[in-house]
């Protein structure tokens, strides 16, 4: 949002469909919050987090269709990129803006779903469980969820029993 609103200053930019780009921000958001704390749990060392970024974003990105359309790729890389979950994150965001995609945005919004549920649920899992962690405290738990949840929104976080974190967007 924030490039977005530079690049306001400097060229005309417009929306197309403002209610899919607010859900993929929600989504999208959520999924690499969740992906990073599942990431962070992870990780021995600071080192190892970089394996994440190195092995597994950069290349999703390449062939995600960020720097171009997969329409460009030969057959058999275009029927590739269908299984990269990061194309259908760039695609949703591309058709709320331009208003073009590659594929459905009801197909894109699905996959961006299920794998935003997926990996929040297991985040969630690893914390309930206690998964590398040395010591649960109130005030860590909200940090926690302050961090998990998407900055554009702003919040009421609180905690109730058995580790479940409710989120209400106000």
């Amino acid at each position: 949002n924030i490039i977005l609103l530079v690049f306001l200053f400097f060229v005309s930019v417009s929306i197309q469909y403002v209610f899919w780009y607010l859900y993929f921000i929600i989504m999208v958001s959520l999924f690499f919050a969740s992906v990073g704390l599942i990431t962070a749990l992870w990780a021995e060392k600071f080192d190892n987090l970089a394996i994440f970024n190195t092995f597994f974003i950069t290349p999703l990105l390449f062939f995600g269709g960020v720097f171009h359309s997969i329409d460009l790729l030969p057959p058999f890389f275009q029927k590739l990129s269908l299984f990269n979950p990061l194309f259908y994150m760039i695609d949703g965001f591309r058709y709320s803006i331009v208003g073009s995609s590659s594929v459905d945005v009801f197909i894109s919004a699905l996959v961006v779903l299920i794998l935003t549920i997926i990996a929040f649920i297991f985040s969630v899992y690893l914390f309930k469980k206690g998964y590398k962690l040395k010591s649960w405290s109130f005030i860590f738990q909200i940090v926690l969820v302050i961090f998990l949840c998407p900055v554009e929104f702003s919040c009421l976080f609180y905690f109730c029993n058995n580790f479940v974190f409710k989120i209400f967007l106000l």
